[in-house]
């Protein structure tokens, strides 16, 4: 009988032990899974959070490279070229010696025509564009014996919308002015004396404001400039003087608003 009850209770110890040792194999099962989630959880923040760095690294570095590469990198090197064609000719007689050239569409065509004061032989040339980059043959208008006009300017003096031409004439002390209409013809030269003054430039503006072009010379030889006022019909007052002062020989003039008056 006392072998029996110590079988029992070894039977009983062993089953406890079973027991026993199954619970702890199963609680250190479930411990050991708990490490491998700790770890793997704690694996993928680490691994997601070194790659956002990676990828802001990356885009530093580009946004970088980029700088570098902008501001180091050699410019190409600006070049600013001309080309021109060939030059045009257009004859005029050799001892014209012209002095003087302005421009305007004198036939109305919306060509720019060529307009030429010729010392040498006393005339004024007209030159009409052919609207291919050629010119006619000079047409001529005469400015008198021994004129030698020195300067011109282009402008509807007449209020008929088409341009008209004045003439400074250095040789005979007066302007001249020629008159024009839409199909590039001019009328023969209406003289303004100056009386003993040889005008060596002439210009334009309004400097009485009625709207009208008025014209001004500079007269080198009398240290003078002189305004002749327009009637707006193609027609022009006596001249007023204005001197210049003692040997300034003006040459040339140019005419503004300098007080900002508007006069």
């Amino acid at each position: 009988m006392n072998e029996q009850h110590h079988n029992n209770a070894f039977t009983r110890l062993s089953n406890t032990s079973q027991q026993t040792t199954a619970s702890g194999n199963i609680n250190s099962r479930k411990s050991f899974n708990k490490i491998i989630d700790e770890q793997s959880s704690s694996y993928i923040k680490l691994t997601a959070k070194h790659l956002c760095l990676f990828g802001i690294f990356t885009i530093i570095a580009m946004i970088l490279g980029i700088l570098i590469v902008c501001f180091t990198s050699p410019k190409p090197k600006e070049t600013c070229e001309f080309t021109f064609k060939r030059m045009m000719k257009s004859s005029i007689v050799s001892s014209s010696q012209p002095r003087s050239v302005a421009v305007g569409d004198f036939n109305n065509d919306h060509q720019m025509d060529i307009v030429v004061a010729n010392s040498g032989t006393n005339t004024i040339g007209i030159f009409l564009s052919q609207g291919d980059e050629t010119f006619t043959n000079q047409q001529i208008y005469s400015t008198g014996s021994d004129s030698r006009p020195y300067s011109l300017v282009v402008n509807d003096f007449n209020n008929d919308n088409y341009l008209d031409i004045a003439v400074a004439n250095y040789g005979t002390n007066n302007i001249g002015i020629f008159l024009g209409n839409k199909n590039g013809i001019f009328t023969n030269q209406q003289v303004y004396s100056l009386n003993s003054s040889r005008p060596v430039f002439i210009t334009i503006g309004d400097f009485n404001n009625d709207n009208q072009t008025d014209i001004v010379v500079a007269i080198r030889d009398t240290n003078t400039i002189g305004v002749l006022l327009g009637n707006g019909d193609g027609s022009f007052q006596d001249q007023i003087t204005y001197s210049t002062g003692y040997d300034s020989f003006p040459c040339a003039l140019v005419v503004g608003d300098f007080n900002k008056d508007n006069q």
